[in-house]
Order: C-alpha cells, then sequence, then structure tokens
C-alpha cells in the first residue's frame, strides 16, 4: 500500500509493508519512501486471532493499540511535548472509534479522537467492500510528524486487521489507502 498527497498523485510519501499474510503473526512496516527499500519510520506487530493487542515501535517509543471491548474502541498513547508547560514530554492518548456511518453502510469508518474530548484528530472514509477504489484519511497534520507517523501506522493496522477479519468471513478484499 502506498500512501500519497491528493494534489501529487504520481509521487508517494509513504510505503506500508505487510508480512505474515499465512502466518499467526502480522508485521506492518511504515516506510518514508515508495518502497519496502525507504528508511524505517515505525512498525506494528500482531496476532490475527488475539488482536486485542497490537504492539506498536516508532524509533525509540513503544506503544500499544489496545482495543476495549467496552468502548469499543482502539486506544493508544504517544510522548508529546507541551508548549503550554515549557515543552515538557506528556504521554496523551487517542482512540481509534468506528463512526455512525460505518455501523450503517458496513464500510470502515474510523475517527481519532481524545478520550475526553470531542476534537476530531483524524477521519478515515473506507470503500466498499470489495470495491476498487481506496479509501479516504483526513488527517491534522499541526501535531507533529511523530504523530502523524503513529497515526498512518495505527490506521493501517486497523485496516489490514479489518481486512483479515472479512477475509476468515469469505469477503474480497477491502481496499486500503489511495491518493
Amino acid at each position: 500500500m502506498t500512501i500519497a498527497p491528493k494534489n501529487d498523485e504520481h509521487y508517494s510519501r509513504y510505503f506500508v509493508h505487510i508480512n505474515g499474510l499465512f502466518h499467526d503473526n502480522t508485521d506492518i512496516t511504515l516506510h518514508a519512501s515508495d518502497s519496502k527499500n525507504g528508511r524505517i519510520l515505525g512498525s506494528c506487530r500482531f496476532n490475527k486471532f488475539h488482536t486485542t493487542r497490537m504492539h506498536l515501535t516508532l524509533g525509540d517509543q513503544q506503544s500499544y493499540l489496545m482495543f476495549s471491548p467496552q468502548s469499543g474502541c482502539y486506544s493508544w498513547s504517544l510522548m508529546v511535548i507541551r508548549h503550554t508547560e515549557g515543552k515538557v514530554p506528556q504521554r496523551r492518548e487517542f482512540l481509534w472509534k468506528r463512526t455512525e456511518a460505518s455501523r450503517v453502510s458496513g464500510r470502515l469508518g474510523l475517527e481519532l479522537c481524545g478520550p475526553d474530548t470531542s476534537d476530531i484528530y483524524a477521519e478515515y472514509f473506507g470503500a466498499g467492500s470489495g470495491s476498487l477504489k481506496a479509501g479516504k484519511l483526513r488527517v491534522r497534520f499541526d501535531l507533529g510528524d511523530t504523530w502523524k507517523t503513529m497515526v498512518l501506522l495505527t490506521l493501517s493496522a486497523l485496516i489490514e486487521k479489518e481486512r483479515q477479519r472479512r477475509a476468515r468471513q469469505g469477503h474480497t478484499s477491502i481496499a486500503m489507502l489511495g491518493p
């Protein structure tokens, strides 16, 4: 899967390499190029059959993408610099939630928000099952490169998890991200 800006469809900024399609564990690696030969930005590993926890590595930071059955969302955290308190590092939590529209349409739709706010930091609109079109991602880029990389990595993991779930049920593949 490649991730490119909408205005320049011929230039890919990121490449997502998925390994382990036929094994119990899936490894996802995010590269800063248009191929898997580029610089590695981060990785994610999860077991296909025990997907309540996914291990994330981003440079020297590690986190987990955890599923909460009570709320039906995936949460993850990241060390960010809070400029309001003199550039003090602070761990912030974010949640990927299914949108109401995705519950009705059956398409994968996700919103990224904070645990205690109604602010939406990113939105993903998936293509329909079996569609040749790719999903669309809108994301706030003002929170830094590390945060943006984590958004792309966690979203890629959730899309692949959904693709595997549908494949086990006999559905055709879902499109990932596209221009």
